[in-house]
């Protein structure tokens, strides 16, 4: 158990701090690590990715336009 005192508040806010800025850190150092691995890797599949994305996007303008029309 953690007795806690006025001076024992200092050192846990610090320590607490110091826990999440560590955390934060190696989370986003193994974000970007991940997609530097991911970028690598699925490079082929990103220009599909992106033609069915743009295909998607013009069906739902055309049924947009469509609804628009008939109303």
């Amino acid at each position: 158990m953690i007795s806690i005192s006025v001076n024992s508040a200092y050192w846990l806010l610090i320590s607490f701090i110091l826990g999440v800025f560590s955390g934060k850190a190696f989370t986003l150092l193994a974000y970007g690590k991940s997609s530097v691995y991911l970028k690598s890797r699925l490079s082929g599949v990103q220009n599909r990715i992106n033609q069915f994305t743009g295909l998607l996007l013009i069906t739902v303008a055309v049924f947009q336009l469509i609804k628009i029309i008939l109303s």
